[in-house]
């Protein structure tokens, strides 16, 4: 009688209807480069309950799963059966999301301004809350409460002397160039719905 102890284990159901153990899902009906929606080492699971077809996976080598899982993660597609880099297709809603953190950065560049007792124009920063600051202290001013040369803080910590003519010009400049950035970004925006590769970084308004 033979030695049973060559005999190889039995199979798992993994192993029997996935043989390549590593996939990718992708919609195999579809144009390519179709997207990878989905990443499977099938033989370490316990159920196959969520596993697609294997009508809708390709197999990957072993050598290619492990340079996967040690690489940053960025978007694949599946074409010719081979795996390819792939940038998503702009989307209105996606490249809306882009023009608004831009429209953020930009209204928060700050606007320069040269006060009575500077040498040079000042970078004074223009964010929301420092907007809101500049706002409230032209109410100062225009309540006749300012004292002229009143220190006014800067985004690195220095401060800069202003009368209350400054507080109230800058103001203005302030909100006219944040302003000319929202009026930018709604054109932009506009442009978008019939082209979505429409340069968002274009043509925004100067702030000096």
């Amino acid at each position: 009688m033979l030695n049973s102890t060559n005999e190889q284990p039995a199979k798992t159901p993994a192993q029997t209807q996935y043989p390549d153990r590593y996939y990718a899902q992708y919609d195999p009906h579809a144009a390519g480069p179709t997207p990878v929606i989905g990443w499977f080492d099938v033989w370490g699971y316990s159920s196959l309950d969520n596993v697609p077809p294997l009508s809708d996976l390709l197999p990957l080598s072993a050598e290619f799963w492990a340079d996967h899982i040690s690489q940053p993660q960025t978007p694949r597609a599946v074409q010719d059966g081979k795996i390819v880099p792939y940038t998503p297709p702009k989307t209105l809603s996606g490249q809306q999301a882009e023009l608004a953190t831009l429209t953020t950065q930009k209204k928060g560049m700050g606007v320069y301004f040269q006060p009575t007792y500077a040498s040079a124009p000042v970078l004074f920063p223009s964010d929301d809350a420092s907007y809101a600051n500049a706002l409230q202290q032209a109410q100062v001013v225009q309540l006749d409460a300012w004292t002229d040369g009143t220190a006014w803080t800067l985004a690195d910590g220095s401060s800069v002397p202003m009368t209350s003519d400054d507080v109230t010009a800058l103001f203005k400049k302030m909100a006219k160039y944040r302003g000319a950035c929202q009026n930018r970004s709604a054109a932009l925006n506009k442009q978008l719905e019939s082209d979505l590769n429409a340069d968002l970084t274009t043509d925004w308004p100067d702030n000096h």
